[in-house]
């Protein structure tokens, strides 16, 4: 073995105010650590027996005090130091809380991969190898239990907390698993957890092992020495199946064909000796004796000939009936995936999704195969229909864009690239003049509310209520939208770099990718008062962040695409699902607090995304070209639209009901 990767998902259902769930996953970089310690993968479940305990916090604290107690411990055995860790974490913590752990440790040894897991409580540890679930760890409610072995390459392990196997139904689960991809595995099951109100406490891990082999050197056999083996019994059921397949028997039979041909000669030399070796009594005439051997030798090679004419279409026809079996039940299985799929349509859609991709897939792997005019014909419509459905649940809408407004007519050579929303009006920034525009969403009207040298150059808007917040220069200059005046500036205190400002319920937010924290400066008066910390820990890796939301979440969107949300200073277990194709520039998120979706801008892609705020679940998508040319995105579900800024004009999309 060569080397080893693991593929990692999780699941992780919604906090609440006395329970909570977590992973916790450590692939360490660094080869000497990878070495000594393995890789860590946790799963955590939480629930409250103190009143006024904050669970996020208390769950943070533990997964940290895990860790820290996992790789500090001077234990040479892996296992027992997943044993030493649970221990010392019941001993502290069990007062305060009602604690299921799930721990495991995947490590090379001895030139293999090893496996090592430890369980306290309901969860279950579940691995599922050539086509076979089986549990290894469950139920350990008095004392943590363990179980180590070697992984082969393929192998997929999921372990999680109790309320996770009290969720999924085994069929589900097991489904999901054979795809042996985590990623469909995380896509299928997380809606059937999520779509459950008591989710609180499950916490998931799917784990994929790919295990690079040495690579072994090709023996070659004489043809005499195969076909001795092909004609000796099979050793397994996999070599029944081998040695059995069609393509192995025409291989088989072709090289029958080529050794009878190849002993004619032979046959032919004693055939004729034998008629040598005849008595003349038979014969008397030479001639005629000459003329009956050679119709005997020709009566001989047509026999035969005729004889491989009947293996060769023998076989054929067996070859024949076995692919129209095998045709036969891949078109019944997609079949009966596509007839899940409609009946899921309408309340799981997601669900349907994966069912009809998968339905796709299994389709198009019997093409190349395909013999009868029927096949093909069968094909091309199931298949159509499958497309046509996922179009369909796909929620992917081509539309046209119409212009909501031309800001160059409101204010000549205006071209604006930020804007905030300050509940009446939408306040657009002209960052080279400065200048400050306001658009009413219901009536269209607009006019300038601020400008002037302190605002050239500026770089970005915020807006609550009547205060606008403009960043310039490391500070933030507090406008005035009823007057036009600025009043106030507030001076950066040890900021990075700030990516974006927010105005919300009269505090100013601003996000700092570089030092990874989020500011809060909250409405002291007219004014705002000091730089606090919105996060409850001293920073988070907000490197790759380039927007944020708040609808009193707040959602930071990142430049591969992930979006996490904060509540209250810290980090949520909402995760996206349900996209097929990745983003390649996610440049603008938005939502508030009227509205169901976050809205996601994809310049890219040219398209805006939906997602479902409470599940994290894909909802559509709307395709425009014009897309790739703009700035900031903004939705009114009220009023039905999503409107879009490309500098001197505002762009409407109709949003379709559902």
């Amino acid at each position: 073995m060569k080397k080893f990767e693991l593929e990692v998902g999780k699941i992780v259902g919604t906090g609440s105010k006395d329970c909570w769930s977590q992973t916790h996953v450590f692939l360490p970089k660094d080869e000497e650590k990878q070495a000594q310690y393995g890789n860590l993968l946790v799963c955590f479940s939480l629930q409250n027996k103190k009143e006024g305990l904050d669970m996020a916090s208390f769950g943070k604290e533990i997964i940290s005090r895990f860790h820290e107690i996992y790789y500090s411990s001077l234990e040479k055995s892996s296992l027992n130091r997943l044993k030493i860790s649970l221990q010392s974490l019941l001993r502290e913590f069990s007062n305060q809380v009602s604690l299921e752990i799930i721990a495991g440790v995947i490590i090379k040894k001895d030139n293999q991969v090893a496996s090592y897991f430890s369980l306290f409580g309901a969860g279950r540890v579940m691995i599922l190898r050539d086509n076979k679930l089986v549990t290894l760890l469950k139920e350990a409610l008095e004392e943590p239990q363990s179980t180590s072995g070697f992984l082969k390459d393929n192998d997929l392990l999921f372990f999680g907390s109790s309320q996770v196997f009290k969720i999924l139904p085994s069929p589900s689960l097991k489904e999901a698993l054979e795809s042996l991809d985590v990623g469909k595995t995380v896509e299928a099951l997380a809606p059937e957890i999520h779509a459950q109100s008591q989710n609180s406490q499950s916490a998931a891990i799917a784990l994929k092992v790919a295990i690079e082999q040495e690579e072994e050197k090709e023996a070659t056999e004489e043809i005499g020495a195969e076909e001795e083996q092909s004609a000796s019994e099979p050793k397994s059921e996999q070599d029944k199946k081998i040695l059995f397949s069609p393509k192995k028997q025409r291989s088989k039979v072709f090289k029958n064909v080529f050794l009878v041909f190849k002993n004619i000669p032979f046959l032919g030399k004693k055939l004729i000796q034998d008629f040598k070796h005849q008595p003349d009594i038979f014969i008397k005439d030479k001639q005629k004796k000459e003329r009956a051997k050679k119709t005997t030798l020709s009566i001989a090679i047509i026999l035969v000939f005729l004889l491989l004419v009947s293996i060769v279409l023998g076989s054929r026809k067996k070859i024949n009936l076995e692919d129209f079996k095998k045709s036969e039940a891949i078109f019944e299985e997609v079949n009966f995936k596509f007839d899940q799929a409609k009946d899921l349509f309408e309340v799981n859609p997601l669900k349907a999704r994966v069912l009809l991709n998968e339905a796709k897939e299994k389709l198009k792997s019997m093409e190349v195969d395909l013999k009868t005019k029927k096949e093909k014909e069968q094909f091309d419509s199931l298949f159509r229909e499958i497309e046509a459905k996922l179009e369909e649940v796909a929620r992917e809408y081509q539309v046209e864009a119409d212009i909501f407004l031309d800001l160059s007519l409101v204010k000549e050579d205006f071209k604006a690239s930020d804007w905030d929303f300050d509940s009446e009006s939408l306040q657009l920034l002209d960052i080279k003049t400065g200048t400050v525009l306001g658009v009413n969403l219901l009536n269209k009207a607009a006019k300038i509310t601020a400008g002037g040298e302190r605002l050239v150059n500026s770089l970005q808007i915020g807006a609550a209520e009547d205060i606008l917040f403009v960043l310039k220069d490391n500070k933030i200059v507090l406008v005035d939208s009823t007057k036009g005046e600025a009043f106030e500036e507030k001076k950066a205190k040890d900021w990075g770099e700030i990516t974006d400002i927010i105005g919300f319920s009269g505090n100013a937010y601003l996000l700092d990718s570089l030092k990874g924290k989020i500011y809060k400066y909250t409405k002291d008066g007219r004014g705002l008062g000091g730089q606090t910390d919105f996060f409850n820990t001293k920073s988070f890796n907000l490197e790759g962040s380039v927007d944020m939301a708040i609808d009193g979440s707040v959602w930071v969107l990142f430049s591969d695409g992930t979006v996490v949300k904060f509540v209250r200073g810290v980090k949520d277990s909402f995760v996206v699902t349900g996209i097929d194709d990745d983003f390649k520039e996610p440049e603008k998120i938005h939502t508030d607090e009227n509205l169901e979706n976050l809205y996601i801008l994809d310049r890219q892609n040219t398209r805006v995304i939906l997602v479902n705020k409470e599940t994290g679940e894909y909802d559509s998508s709307y395709i425009w070209p014009g897309i790739a040319g703009a700035y900031d995105v903004f939705a009114s579900e009220e009023q039905g639209k999503i409107l879009l800024l490309t500098g001197d004009r505002i762009y409407e999309i109709e949003l379709k009901s559902k």
